[in-house]
């Protein structure tokens, strides 16, 4: 068995377990406060998450295209409901990090030439970081490779195709600044 063969028996065996995981405790029935610690720790286990990290209900936190991502989530970090991260890249959540219902977060871009000339794999691995104190608001998008700054606020229902300075308010399609925002601080 070759190198390529063993990582992708390693990363099927590793989605099985990560979607037993979302299938069982994702489920409505651990969103009862006596049932919710053993989803808290199931999640934190498998996700290498920080303390406190709270986790609403229907998250959904996964890999796509074969590739080997990376999640890193700091502490009280609190992911709210339906709240849809994909990791295939690498993602970084900092520390005291809100993402609000409905918010989708990537770490993968697309070829665009690969993909209008249907070669596979057209997916790309990258980088999405999500500075401390950061706040996404409800039904965002936030596209791979982008950065959040630190205590910046996204605006409800908007698409980051680009980074996010700290300390600003950003919002709209495509996200754009609104107003400083230093004095959260």
């Amino acid at each position: 068995m070759n190198q390529e063969e063993k990582s992708k028996k390693k990363y099927a065996k590793e989605q099985g377990y990560y979607r037993r995981i979302m299938a069982f405790y994702g489920s409505e029935i651990f969103s009862f406060p006596h049932i919710y610690k053993l989803k808290l720790a199931a999640y934190t286990k498998a996700f290498s998450a920080g303390k406190d990290f709270r986790i609403g209900n229907r998250v959904k936190i996964y890999r796509t295209h074969g590739l080997t991502g990376k999640l890193s989530i700091g502490s009280h970090v609190f992911l709210t409901d339906d709240v849809t991260v994909d990791y295939s890249g690498e993602l970084i959540i900092e520390d005291n990090v809100t993402i609000s219902e409905g918010t989708k977060v990537y770490s993968h871009k697309h070829d665009l030439y690969k993909l209008a000339h249907r070669i596979s794999p057209n997916a790309i691995p990258v980088t999405t970081r999500i500075e401390e104190g950061a706040w996404i608001g409800a039904g965002s998008i936030i596209l791979g490779g982008v950065t959040i700054g630190h205590h910046a606020v996204v605006g409800a229902g908007s698409v980051v195709t680009h980074d996010v300075a700290p300390l600003t308010i950003v919002g709209g399609n495509p996200a754009k600044f609104i107003k400083d925002n230093s004095r959260r601080v």
